[in-house]
């Protein structure tokens, strides 16, 4: 049986899915592409954390690549 959404003070919400959490993961849809591809290929800088991916939010895909620690877009693996 699944439990339905129950509407709270900003929206809809479940027991296991806060506005909070929607709206951190939301953010990670406006990465740049090659960065989701380095992630999910395990290419990521070393130093990189679920913290500085939550704090280093801008919709320049430059300025994210600067401030996560990827090498430029025509540096990135799979640029030419």
């Amino acid at each position: 049986m699944t439990q339905e959404p129950r509407r709270g003070k900003r929206g809809l919400t479940s027991d296991s899915c806060t506005n909070a959490y929607v709206m951190r993961i939301l953010k990670l849809a406006f990465l740049a592409p090659d960065i989701i591809e380095a992630i999910l290929a395990g290419r990521q800088p070393v130093d990189l954390s679920q913290e500085r991916l939550r704090r280093t939010f801008s919709l320049d895909w430059s300025e994210q690549r600067q401030r996560l620690g990827f090498p430029p877009a025509s540096d990135a693996p799979g640029n030419t």
